[in-house]
């Protein structure tokens, strides 16, 4: 049921962008491969914490300006200051959208569900976050960018792994 209102949620929180646009609103006529895009983010930390983060994503132009995609997450993380060490693999999706609002400033929501055992005692449960912000993507060559995302977590809690604000720093690709 989450999962539902999160995306209806993602939904209405753009679609007055959206609709501030006229031509943004038309949906493309003709399927495409050209507007798919990929990228993510990944992170590496070695030392007493270790931490190896890899959020891959694929997404897809429902228009010019408005974009949906898909992602999935798998971090992980080992912490030597505990004897024994102590070692966590969590993993997990999002969905997001997108929209341009000017050249390169966007609005960004994003829905995400992650496992992972968060209270050091080996029990694994959910943490859904629901997060919305903007970012700026720069152009590197042809149809890759550095987008870097300022997030804030509307569904933060004591077991959250973010503390708000979040900023994220990514690379897409497109094909």
């Amino acid at each position: 049921m989450k999962l539902y209102l999160s995306v209806i949620l993602i939904y209405f929180t753009l679609s007055p962008v959206v609709g501030q646009v006229a031509n943004s609103t038309k949906v493309k006529k003709e399927f495409s491969f050209d507007d798919f895009y990929t990228g993510g983010n990944f992170g590496l930390q070695f030392g007493t914490i270790t931490l190896i983060d890899v959020s891959p994503l694929i997404g897809y132009k429902i228009t010019d300006r408005y974009s949906m995609g898909i992602g999935g997450t798998y971090t992980y993380y080992r912490d030597k200051r505990f004897n024994p060490a102590y070692t966590s693999n969590v993993y997990g999706g999002r969905l997001f959208a997108k929209f341009i609002i000017w050249e390169n400033l966007f609005a960004y929501s994003e829905w995400e569900t992650l496992n992972g055992a968060w209270n050091f005692n080996e029990s694994r449960f959910n943490i859904t976050s629901l997060f919305i912000g903007g970012g700026y993507t720069y152009a590197v060559a042809g149809n890759s960018s550095i987008q870097v995302l300022g997030l804030y977590n509307l569904n933060a809690s004591v077991s959250s792994p973010y503390q708000n604000p979040i900023l994220r720093i990514g690379f897409n690709l497109g094909f």
